[in-house]
């Protein structure tokens, strides 16, 4: 299939993919690193076991008293376990909030804080993609419009690159034209709630920060304490843009729960 073929098919034109591709080309290293750790955890999660008590396969040596008794089923055979009677292995959950601020794309041409966060974006949506069983992600963002845009819903996850660049457009876009105003504190705390509502294997809340909340009163303690506030909850804030030392001062306030 020709590319112009490829992109009919997609409904995306030429200028969508070059776009597109420039911000896959920025993150395409990362993506194929975290696939291969997404594959080798599938892969560990299918490995094959002896399973004991059969009556036929290979002998098991650790039944040998078992055979002279007359027993039958001292052999084994390598397969798949059996998951525990009512047991279902149930999905990590993972929240990504997004600060979209009108500050993110104010200050975008500084130091790229905008197209840094869709680029992320792009990594977490093409990275999970068919591993959606296991790892359940949501991609919401934040500004002073709302502190919950929903962009990427479990369960709805996008299934081709249109899809893909028509959610980091959007979020470009929201940035570009919201109100100003700063929610990071209500996006957080949000995020921390709902994602234990439902019962999961694991949970993860990490939120993208431009660093620029002291201009909105927010201290580092109140981030501290709602990032704290679930001992399930293994949450995290990555300053992706920076004036000066905002970031690294927030960094040595949050401690290990910064980036």
């Amino acid at each position: 299939m020709t590319m112009r073929k490829h992109l009919e098919a997609m409904q995306m034109t030429v200028a969508d993919a070059k776009i597109y591709m420039s911000y896959m080309e920025n993150v395409q290293r990362e993506v194929r690193e975290l696939r291969v750790i997404l594959e080798s955890i599938e892969a560990k999660n299918k490995e094959r076991v002896w399973l004991k008590n059969q009556s036929s396969g290979d002998l098991d040596d650790t039944k040998l008293i078992e055979g002279l008794t007359g027993d039958h089923n001292i052999y084994k055979l390598r397969g798949d376990q059996d998951p525990e009677m009512g047991f279902q292995q149930k999905p990590k959950k993972m929240y990504f909030v997004f600060d979209l601020s009108a500050s993110m794309f104010r200050f975008n041409n500084h130091d790229r804080r905008l197209e840094r966060s869709m680029e992320v974006a792009l990594m977490i949506m093409e990275s999970f993609r068919n591993f959606e069983h296991k790892f359940e992600y949501s991609i919401i963002g934040h500004s002073g419009d709302s502190p919950c845009l929903e962009f990427v819903k479990a369960g709805r996850y996008p299934k081709t690159e249109k899809d893909v660049f028509r959610v980091i457009s959007q979020m470009g876009a929201h940035s570009q034209y919201c109100l100003s105003g700063d929610n990071t504190l209500s996006a957080t705390s949000m995020a921390m709630r709902e994602i234990v509502k439902e019962d999961a294997d694991d949970y993860i809340v990490v939120v993208l920060s431009d660093a620029n909340i002291g201009q909105y009163n927010i201290k580092p303690e109140d981030l501290a304490r709602i990032l704290r506030s679930d001992d399930r909850v293994t949450s995290s804030m990555i300053f992706i843009g920076s004036l000066a030392d905002q970031a690294d001062k927030l960094k040595t306030a949050l401690g290990s729960h910064a980036h």
